[in-house]
């Protein structure tokens, strides 16, 4: 499970450091430094969610890695910087901004982190969902737990989804981690990963509330059953 603090620091800083030695192999359409800057955390509506304070993780999750996938699909750079800012707008920037040991200012560093999701998962796009019915019951949500470490107090969790190898052979199937912070009490994004481990698989049992795209609320567990 992802520790928040140095832990999580050397990961995303480290992953940013590394950026510039050609992670992902499709040339992607160029978009200007600067052209899709870092937004204030509020309510956006992204793929038919309202992705208010009362949004869980899955709603976040799935809204970006449908951003992820029209940014690896992007064929102009109009395309790609629709996608970019999508992706923008689901980042937990003032926690980035704690997370940043870097020399880089708070804008360069979160657009460096932003930049890095889809070459992370970008493998895997085809088995990204696009509709909320499929997508909700694969997504599976770890336990919220204290943030700490930082000059910041708040929660954070990790969703995971088994996805599949285009290959698609069955042992190469690996489960994708997206880790979350509340930043302004919005559940947003911090970094991407994977876990060989499937027992994240494994649905936290307390119950959350779940939001469906028509903003209806109601209790369910975790995975969605």
């Amino acid at each position: 499970m992802w520790e928040p603090n140095r832990q999580a620091g050397m990961v995303i800083v480290g992953a940013v450091l590394f950026a510039g030695t050609g992670a992902g192999c499709r040339q992607k359409p160029v978009v200007k430094e600067g052209d899709v800057p870092p937004v204030p955390v509020q309510t956006v509506t992204l793929y038919g969610m309202t992705l208010d304070e009362q949004a869980g993780p899955k709603q976040v999750v799935y809204a970006l890695l449908r951003a992820i996938r029209d940014d690896f699909l992007a064929s102009t750079p109009k395309e790609r910087r629709e996608a970019l800012r999508r992706e923008m707008q689901l980042a937990a920037t003032d926690v980035l901004e704690a997370i940043n040991r870097t020399t880089m200012t708070r804008e360069e560093f979160i657009r460096e982190v932003v930049d890095l999701w889809t070459p992370t998962v970008s493998h895997y796009v085809h088995d990204f969902e696009t509709e909320w019915e499929k997508a909700e019951p694969r997504l599976v949500v770890g336990p919220t737990r204290p943030l700490k470490g930082l000059d910041l107090e708040t929660e954070r969790c990790a969703v995971y989804m088994q996805v599949d190898d285009p290959s698609g052979d069955p042992a190469a199937r690996v489960v994708m981690s997206v880790y979350l912070a509340r930043d302004k009490g919005f559940w947003r994004v911090t970094h991407l990963g994977f876990r060989h481990d499937r027992r994240s698989l494994q649905p936290d049992t307390k119950a959350q509330p779940v939001l469906s795209p028509d903003g209806a609320s109601q209790k369910r567990g975790a995975s969605g059953a």
